[in-house]
């Protein structure tokens, strides 16, 4: 799938999880009290910053990361930075599909999507082995 913000053309891939029968690869799905069939996802965002390790934090952080931290259905958000390698990503970890998609549906991802200093965004959506990621406390 491919989401146009302000003139920049983003990448998003919607991998599907293969389930293993055999094995702890499994994708696990929750039942909620309405024994409604729930999947958790997670997206990883890879991009580049045209900018200085000193500005990350007032132009990047600062200006986003409270808001982020409100939007409904997201239980973690992860910032990644290798300023010496030139390598940035984000880890966001989603109650549901729904909740994920009403975000990239959102003003609040095209501003972000708009700074002029990120470049080459590309965005990975994928359901959560719910299984194996609890015997690594990955969740």
């Amino acid at each position: 799938m491919l989401y146009g913000f302000a003139g920049k053309n983003i990448s998003i891939c919607y991998q599907k999880v293969r389930t293993i029968t055999r094995g702890i690869f499994n994708v696990a799905c929750r039942l909620t009290h309405q024994k409604e069939m729930i999947m958790r996802y997670a997206q990883i965002f890879r991009y580049v910053l045209d900018m200085e390790a000193s500005e990350y934090q007032a132009k990047f952080v600062d200006p986003y990361a409270e808001a982020i931290s409100k939007v409904p259905g997201l239980i973690r958000k992860t910032w990644m930075a290798d300023f010496d390698n030139g390598e940035f990503a984000s880890f966001y970890l989603w109650e549901d599909k729904g909740s994920m998609e009403s975000f990239m549906a959102s003003s609040a991802i095209a501003t972000v999507a708009a700074e002029p200093f990120l470049k080459d965004l590309v965005i990975t959506a994928i359901p959560v082995a719910e299984d194996a990621s609890a015997i690594t406390r990955g969740i």
